[in-house]
């Protein structure tokens, strides 16, 4: 690998080559060396909460319900994946500004995306979350501390679902079904015919590829296999009870189209009526 950074940053409205790779590629796979101290000097905040140890450079009473929200996600997981919770822990580092975020992983990560808002980044068995303080910080860190608990539950995550699951849940509970921003534009992907399929999905090999259409596409899918026919969250859960135990998962398409009869009409008609 001659960078061992990826970005989950979309290249919006970029044109790319599909090229087949492995379904099995991590999001990212970083190498770190880890500073305790806050670029700032000193973390106001630390809290732990549920697998997550979190340091902030801000009080926390500041992000609203998003402690709220951090200590239901392995549960909302588990609900909905039946993925256990990590054993070990996820820490998670919180600016105050994005320059203190920058100068944090100039020091740390000086090969890392710093145009980024947030960061998910897993060395061996430690995984570690950066964001700094925005209007979108808790949509991030739902976002990325998702992809945190799903690498500790499986030796690998497809891209594409990996991308569709963090997009999922990177919003608050009560707007999972009706209120993710990404529901308007899937839906008229559908209606102009430019929905990704997921078997072109589960070919995207690189981050760096994936569109702003790709994650609406795998956002789609995801609430498709979650909100609709139970037979297809059941394929969604066999799929990663495979993964989890180091048994060749195949294709998700080809398992959900084995599964539900007319399955490109009922994924569309699932996201048309609501």
């Amino acid at each position: 690998m001659n960078n061992p950074y990826t970005s989950e940053v979309a290249e919006r409205g970029s044109r790319r080559r599909r090229q087949p790779g492995p379904l099995g590629l991590l999001t990212a796979v970083w190498l770190m060396v880890f500073l305790p101290a806050s670029a700032a000097g000193s973390w106001v905040e630390r809290r732990h909460i549920g697998p997550f140890r979190l340091y902030a450079e801000f009080p926390l009473q500041k992000t609203g319900r998003l402690m709220a929200d951090l200590r239901r996600l392995p549960d909302d997981l588990w609900q909905a994946l039946r993925l256990p919770p990590p054993d070990g822990v996820i820490d998670v580092y919180l600016f105050e500004a994005r320059n203190s975020y920058q100068r944090y992983l100039a020091a740390n990560l000086p090969d890392a995306p710093r145009q980024r808002r947030a960061l998910f980044v897993r060395s061996g068995d430690s995984s570690r979350v950066f964001a700094y303080r925005s209007r979108h910080l808790n949509t991030d860190v739902r976002h990325e501390c998702t992809h945190a608990l799903l690498h500790a539950a499986l030796p690998m995550v497809p891209l594409w679902l990996d991308e569709g699951l963090a997009t999922y849940f990177e919003v608050a509970p009560g707007d999972r079904f009706r209120g993710h921003r990404a529901r308007r534009g899937a839906i008229w992907d559908m209606r102009l015919g430019r929905m990704e399929g997921l078997g072109d999905l589960e070919k995207v090999s690189s981050v760096a590829s994936f569109t702003a259409g790709d994650y609406r596409a795998s956002w789609a899918w995801v609430h498709f296999m979650i909100h609709g026919p139970p037979e297809a969250r059941d394929t969604l859960i066999a799929y990663l009870a495979d993964i989890r135990a180091r048994q060749p998962p195949g294709s998700l398409h080809v398992r959900l189209r084995h599964e539900i009869r007319d399955l490109v009409r009922r994924f569309e008609k699932h996201h048309l009526r609501q």
